[in-house]
């Protein structure tokens, strides 16, 4: 039975062959989470504490990142975008972090109702 076969007999479905990829992608990133559980990993443990005032940040912090991106490179035609896109999350990121550590002490105790850490 060639391939083209199998298709128009209605046993090969594309829609399948994507959930089985994304389950197999599952079960291998529950496998290496299971074997990573005894370790404590700071960066991890410094997102988790700061979550939800990241929720709240990044959006704000993204754009000024953004912005400060395109003002260093006014044409854009000249960025390499995917680098680009991955700098500009680590940067975000990192600046919601910053945001979030600053606010939380400046404001202390209160800063749970403003922020959320």
């Amino acid at each position: 039975m060639t391939l083209k076969q199998i298709r128009v007999s209605g046993y090969f479905n594309i829609e399948s062959v994507y959930f089985m990829q994304k389950m197999m992608i599952l079960f291998v990133t529950v496998k290496i989470l299971q074997m990573l559980k005894q370790r404590n990993f700071y960066i991890i443990n410094l997102l988790a504490s700061y979550s939800f005032a990241i929720y709240f940040l990044h959006t704000v912090a993204f754009r000024f990142c953004s912005w400060v991106l395109l003002t260093i490179v006014p044409d854009s035609s000249q960025l390499n975008w995917p680098v680009a896109a991955m700098l500009l999350a680590i940067m975000a990121l990192a600046l919601t972090i910053l945001l979030s550590v600053g606010c939380k002490k400046v404001l202390g105790r209160y800063s749970r109702m403003i922020i959320g850490a």
